[in-house]
């Protein structure tokens, strides 16, 4: 199974911006939102990890 790393990311924009750039380097990319467990606030992450996705070319 491939490993798959979190960067956190609070603006919109960056995370256009940062997923943009993970994929046309190869990554497969989504967006993640995990509440705080020590707050009410919700914490944005662009998760990656290398080849995978469902348009892959082979």
């Amino acid at each position: 199974m491939e490993e798959r790393t979190m960067i956190e990311c609070a603006a919109p924009a960056d995370r256009d911006a940062l997923a943009v750039i993970l994929v046309r380097n190869g990554y497969t990319v989504r967006v993640v939102k995990k509440k705080n467990p020590t707050g009410s606030r919700t914490i944005s992450y662009v998760e990656y990890w290398k080849g995978g996705g469902a348009g892959e070319l082979r």
